[in-house]
């Protein structure tokens, strides 16, 4: 989005979209490019991503909109999670803004590339309730509600919050064990020092009765 690419929709305002996903649909208008990407949909490769260098640097220019956040998150393509969220994003705020309400073959299109957003959430029932929604999102067409079910930040900061006490009461239990473990060599070498010291003093016990009962006999 930052490229040639961006130069060229911004220099030339009636330039269509060139991506080779869309460029015979001849997009020229914002509003056009969501249903091309409905049709395109229609024969994708399921590890084919929708935005490409074009799409990106056309909304860039087209959408009154600022995503350059969502820009700068696609600039990374190794960070999987950022780099999904950036894409259902930046398609969510173009539909919203422009329509149409129903786009049930981009919807599960990106559905199955939100693997790596969900994956995010630690709670394994969080993760099984968000991929059971997905579905079910994408069969309305809608990618806000997409967009919003791996974006809810309430339950990202939830998850966060949940996992971290669960991490320390793991800590705390693992440093019990540690010490009971470690304690048990300890505490018997104690006993048997306690034991010496037992014998020994039964010993001597012993020793002394034995001399005096031979003295007690020896006067008598």
């Amino acid at each position: 989005g930052y490229g040639y690419e961006r130069c060229l929709y911004s220099m030339v305002r009636n330039q269509h979209c060139l991506s080779p996903m869309i460029e015979q649909e001849y997009v020229v208008d914002i509003a056009q490019l969501l249903p091309a990407l409905e049709k395109a949909a229609e024969n994708v490769s399921d590890d084919a991503w929708p935005v490409d260098r074009h799409i990106a640097a056309f909304i860039a220019t087209r959408l009154e909109d600022d995503v350059e956040g969502q820009l700068m998150a696609m600039q990374n393509p190794s960070d999987e999670v950022e780099y999904s969220r950036a894409i259902i994003s930046m398609l969510a705020v173009v539909q919203w803004r422009h329509g149409p309400d129903n786009l049930q073959n981009l919807s599960h299109w990106v559905a199955r590339l939100m693997e790596p957003a969900v994956k995010v959430f630690h709670s394994k029932a969080r993760r099984e309730r968000v991929e059971t929604e997905i579905p079910k999102l994408a069969k309305r067409g809608n990618l806000v509600e997409l967009y919003n079910l791996i974006n809810d930040e309430q339950e990202r900061r939830k998850d966060q919050s949940e996992f971290v006490e669960a991490v320390a009461e793991y800590s705390e239990a693992e440093s019990e064990v540690f010490d009971l473990e470690s304690s048990g060599p300890a505490r018997l070498e104690m006993a048997e020092k306690v034991g010496q010291q037992a014998a020994a003093f039964a010993s001597t016990m012993i020793a002394l009765l034995t001399v005096s009962a031979l003295f007690l006999m020896h006067i008598f």
